[in-house]
């Protein structure tokens, strides 16, 4: 599905440089407007976010699986499945759910037209521990079953052949990582619980929430003059790069 992610921040942009033409500035509102500028031509090159669900036919089994990230391992008595999975219904009622190691393996290919994009793989809830593998290489580990996570793979992924993303969990009741109980008396959730997509966009992006460490996760714009005969728009700190 494709949306266009910036349209709306492009529309405010403009109206933001028409208002600042209707008078004379100094030099500061004229290095904003230059910035600005630089901006809309940059947005106009049909810049659009597109996600990509990564949902659908997944090769699961429980239990332990060694090198199960490799490409060529045989998973051919493996259970297919779809995301989200659970790996059991483990609640105060039935204890006897599986609480442990899963492993899940999944290959998808990306059209070339990708190549150059800057290419987010998100994971919205994997319960509890995890490691992420993408043809055959560690790409990120997540230690909480509620926190969702996502890893840039743009330099990783191929645009020019099929890729291979394996995930190893280990929903084993932990102390130190969230849930943590040994009787809990909720229902306790395993596997990859939640949506799995790619976020693909070009190299100028609003940034992600979660992947970003500042606030709301991406750049503001600012005012740095407002009157009744002129509003000028200036860019802070937050779109990418």
């Amino acid at each position: 599905m494709k949306m266009r992610f910036i349209a709306a921040m492009v529309t405010a942009a403009a109206i933001l440089l028409t208002g600042c033409a209707s008078g004379s500035g100094g030099s500061q509102q004229e290095q904003g407007d230059e910035i600005m500028q630089e901006n809309i031509v940059a947005a106009s090159n049909d810049i659009v976010r597109e996600t990509i669900s990564l949902n659908g036919n997944w090769k699961y089994y429980r239990g332990v699986a060694e090198s199960c990230f490799s490409r060529e391992y045989d998973d051919s008595d493996w259970t297919w499945v779809n995301l989200p999975h659970n790996t059991t219904l483990y609640t105060a009622e039935d204890k006897n759910g599986y609480l442990g190691v899963s492993c899940y393996r999944k290959q998808f290919s990306l059209d070339e037209t990708y190549a150059g994009k800057r290419i987010l793989l998100n994971f919205e809830g994997v319960m509890q521990n995890c490691s992420v593998y993408l043809n055959g290489e560690l790409i990120a580990e997540n230690h909480n079953g509620y926190i969702p996570f996502c890893v840039d793979i743009s330099d990783k992924v191929k645009t020019d052949g099929e890729n291979l993303l394996a995930v190893i969990t280990d929903s084993t009741p932990n102390p130190e990582y969230t849930p943590g109980k040994q009787n809990p008396d909720f229902q306790y959730f395993g596997g990859i619980y939640r949506n799995v997509t790619l976020d693909i966009t070009d190299n100028i992006y609003i940034g992600n929430a979660v992947e970003d460490d500042v606030i709301a996760g991406g750049r503001n714009i600012s005012y740095i003059s407002v009157s009744k005969q002129r509003q000028c728009g200036y860019k802070s700190k937050n779109l990418r790069p």
